[in-house]
């Protein structure tokens, strides 16, 4: 998921940087972040953006490539709104709990859409499941 950059400067001030998957630091700007409680909150904010987000594109595909999953994506999406505020962790529990439904309408492993599914969709719900389990 998101990856932080984090030095330590002066006085509990602490310079972040946030990189999403296959993305550069390079291209990234250090932000001044005052606490270590602060880039955690900064960090999972930006992990839940990244989720809901990149979960929400697939499964608009989904109903535009296979129009007999679009009850399934719909809901989904549904569900994944009343999670928009939730907590991090709050949306990797309901992940975890719907895995089977987001595998259901995943793309067969003929599809061109496969290869998105498997390096994109999977590591998200494998993260979800573990950072859920990690909280128990």
């Amino acid at each position: 998921m998101i990856v932080v950059d984090v030095i330590p400067a002066q006085n509990n001030i602490f310079l972040v940087r946030f990189s999403e998957p296959n993305e550069r630091f390079k291209d990234k700007v250090y932000t001044p972040v005052c606490g270590l409680d602060e880039v955690k909150r900064r960090m999972y904010f930006k992990n839940r953006m990244y989720v809901l987000n990149t979960l929400n594109s697939w499964l608009n595909q989904r109903q535009h490539a296979s129009h007999s999953y679009t009850k399934e994506c719909v809901l989904l999406q549904n569900w994944l709104i009343e999670y928009q505020n939730a907590s991090f962790f709050k949306l990797c529990e309901f992940i975890k709990r719907k895995r089977s439904v987001f595998e259901d309408v995943a793309p067969g492993d003929q599809s061109k859409f496969y290869n998105h599914y498997i390096k994109t969709i999977v590591p998200i719900l494998d993260f979800a499941e573990l950072e859920e389990d990690n909280q128990r």
